[in-house]
């Protein structure tokens, strides 16, 4: 059995012409031919990051975003929670080889400690652009 982690990203697109800089997302509605204007906003929601057995990591969301709550669901995460968790990876680079319950290599870290720049980055991007996006994180035994 495997421990499944995601970080998800869900985004309102109220112009329904939404841009970042990499994936592009439209929405045209058509009915008998006439283009049908949208007046409610669109919800995006993209898997922004997942992880496979990250239990340190798993151990940091019950801790600091869940509450202690281990019952799963879906939890809210700041991009400031964000900003905590990526200091605590890089504090796990130094103890990497002295605590046994790091079951990630420095490979694994490194990669986790870049995305989340690039998400928290991301997250500043959308805010300047007065999109709507929040953060979520849940995990399951598969």
């Amino acid at each position: 059995m495997a421990l499944e982690m995601v970080l998800n990203r869900k985004h309102k697109v109220v112009n329904h012409e939404y841009e970042l800089d990499a994936p592009k997302y439209s929405l045209t509605l058509n009915h008998g031919g006439d283009e049908i204007k949208v007046k409610n906003p669109l919800e995006v929601k993209e898997e922004i990051f997942h992880w496979r057995n990250a239990y340190k990591i798993h151990d940091w969301f019950v801790e600091n975003v869940q509450d202690g709550d281990t019952m799963g669901g879906e939890f809210l995460v700041t991009y400031e929670k964000l900003k905590s968790l990526r200091a605590f990876c890089i504090k796990m680079l130094d103890s990497i080889n002295d605590d046994p319950n790091v079951n990630m290599d420095e490979a694994q870290i490194n990669m986790t400690i870049a995305s989340l720049e690039t998400i928290i980055n991301e997250g500043k991007r959308f805010s300047a652009r007065g999109h709507s996006n929040h953060l979520t994180y849940h995990s399951s035994i598969a």
